[in-house]
């Protein structure tokens, strides 16, 4: 009987793994092979490599960011006219269903940044401060409601501090309350003029001071 040493053994042989799920890494976003015929691209496109579309697919990667910057420009437009003009509230209608609309646009095109969502911030931030310029003259609140608003805006403030200390730049966390009370400023302050009731702003006040808070936790947290 002959015996078989270990050193002439051969080993078997596995195919490599590939630990792209376990890094949390998308196994489409590594730099694509060269396509014949066809420019290569560098943007680590979630699309297959042979895919031919591949520079028109980089090229509406960059749609939902126009579209923000659109809101931004729209929203200091509202200041060139009067509340009570249609060109007003076609305005102000577009830029709030553009916001909704590049942040589903980004979610389809795998195209999530943190640039975008500066620029979606700081255009949110834009479209309030300029809707506060032309509706709060002509917003019949009572003063509480107002301190209220300040109070709000303070806790705001705070959380950026707590942002720049914690993490030295600006953090506006996306959350579930945020968008919610978002959605419920652009319906509710038309309700407001429209119907002359401080209902709907309490509502829009009582949902944004959680989001006020949750969003100060997360921050302080790093839940974000």
């Amino acid at each position: 009987m002959s015996v078989i040493l270990h050193s002439q053994c051969k080993p078997r042989r596995h195919p490599p793994a590939d630990y792209s799920a376990l890094l949390g890494v998308h196994p489409l976003r590594r730099r694509p092979q060269e396509h014949p015929g066809s420019t290569p691209c560098h943007c680590f496109c979630r699309v297959p490599s042979g895919f031919r579309g591949r520079e028109f697919y980089c090229q509406m990667k960059h749609i939902p960011n126009f579209i923000t910057v659109l809101r931004f420009l729209g929203a200091l437009g509202l200041l060139f006219f009067d509340v009570g003009s249609v060109a007003f509230w076609v305005i102000y209608l577009t830029c709030g269903l553009s916001d909704m609309v590049d942040g589903f646009l980004a979610r389809k095109l795998h195209c999530e940044s943190k640039t975008g969502a500066l620029l979606d911030s700081l255009a949110d931030l834009a479209f309030v401060v300029c809707c506060c310029i032309k509706l709060i003259p002509v917003l019949a609140l009572p003063h509480w409601l107002w301190f209220w608003g300040a109070a709000i805006l303070v806790i705001k403030v705070i959380n950026q501090i707590s942002a720049i200390v914690m993490y030295k730049r600006f953090l506006f966390p996306h959350t579930i309350a945020n968008k919610a009370a978002g959605l419920l400023l652009f319906v509710g302050v038309p309700l407001t003029l429209f119907l002359e009731s401080v209902v709907p702003m309490v509502i829009i006040a009582v949902v944004a001071t959680f989001a006020a808070v949750q969003e100060g936790h997360f921050i302080r947290t790093r839940a974000v």
